[in-house]
């Protein structure tokens, strides 16, 4: 096996778009948390636009698989945070990997800039959903070898988007502790355990967040350093948040102005094939003419090079 070669460049702070996972039990808060994330967001990219208007709430999206239940959100206010008729699909079984795709494309087009999937756990285990998938196909273990290129297509889509901001909800198994109050009189709790989603998925987001019923945050997991254990959301973690995120080079700029380049290159290159091209045909007129006359010429078949070279040398 040839030996691999490496490129050795200098590391360079690039701008990110923020993924994350939320996680929690039923009514935790993890919908809300994620809005109210989303507006700080929007609020740093846009401090002009009213946060309380309707064109800066259509630059949030929301996924809802949880039978419309986010839209109790739209024109309330929580936590002292107004949330707004931010854009939203309703959508339905089968929950299939392209369909999820499908739905976050069709809030792109619309200019979301911020995709709220609430949630990704029917992806996971519902109709449709890659559990359902990977019986369907057979059961064995062997047959994950089939699924993994799907769930690579969908950590692609909700991770690693270059263009927008994605905040997945993802529920987390339900159990209950007896614990006792501030005042010592015992209760039964709700807790959050394991989210309800592929093992892995946590680690290819920036931020994992667990809600609790009093919907407060531990932090799991966070790459940005911006979110502390015991808060409540507010909006002003997502304007720090943004901030943290627009640092360093805007990697698809970068990208376009390379693919100008080589798109320029391309071009320069045929136009110097066409001259060429064009020269090589007026000393094939000229000879055919020389050889065939003016009338025989305009009758010969010039759909290629090739076929004039042929009736120029078939009696040679």
């Amino acid at each position: 096996m040839a030996k691999r070669k490496f490129d050795i460049s200098s590391a360079e702070r690039e701008k990110l778009k923020f993924s994350a996972m939320y996680m929690g039990a039923t009514g935790s808060g993890k919908t809300v948390g994620a809005l109210i994330t989303a507006k700080g967001i929007i609020k740093a990219m846009y401090p002009d636009l009213d946060s309380t208007s309707k064109d800066f709430w259509e630059k949030i999206g929301v996924i809802d698989t949880e039978h419309n239940r986010s839209k109790i959100y739209a024109d309330t206010t929580i936590n002292n945070e107004y949330l707004g008729r931010f854009l939203h699909i309703e959508f339905q079984p089968p929950f299939d990997v392209d369909g999820y795709i499908a739905a976050a494309q069709t809030l792109k087009d619309a200019g979301c800039n911020v995709i709220v999937v609430d949630s990704l756990t029917h992806a996971w285990n519902d109709t449709g959903g890659l559990l359902e998938l990977h019986q369907d196909m057979g059961g064995q273990f062997a047959t994950w070898k089939k699924i993994n290129p799907i769930i690579k297509r969908l950590y692609a889509a909700f991770t690693a988007d270059p263009d927008i901001h994605i905040i997945t909800t993802v529920r987390s198994k339900m159990a209950y502790e007896a614990a006792a109050s501030e005042t010592g009189k015992m209760g039964i709790s709700k807790i959050g355990l394991k989210p309800v989603m592929r093992d892995d998925f946590e680690y290819e987001v920036l931020t994992a967040l667990h809600f609790d019923e009093d919907h407060k945050v531990t932090v799991v997991k966070d790459n940005t350093q911006i979110f502390d254990s015991g808060i409540l959301m507010t909006s002003q973690y997502g304007v720090e948040l943004h901030k943290f995120l627009d640092k360093g080079i805007d990697v698809n700029i970068v990208r376009k102005e390379r693919k100008d380049k080589v798109v320029k290159d391309i071009e320069d290159i045929l136009k110097v094939q066409d001259k060429q091209a064009e020269v090589i045909m007026k000393t094939v007129s000229q000879q055919a003419q020389n050889k065939y006359g003016l009338a025989d010429w305009r009758d010969l078949p010039l759909s290629s090079l090739q076929n004039v070279y042929s009736r120029l040398t078939e009696d040679e």
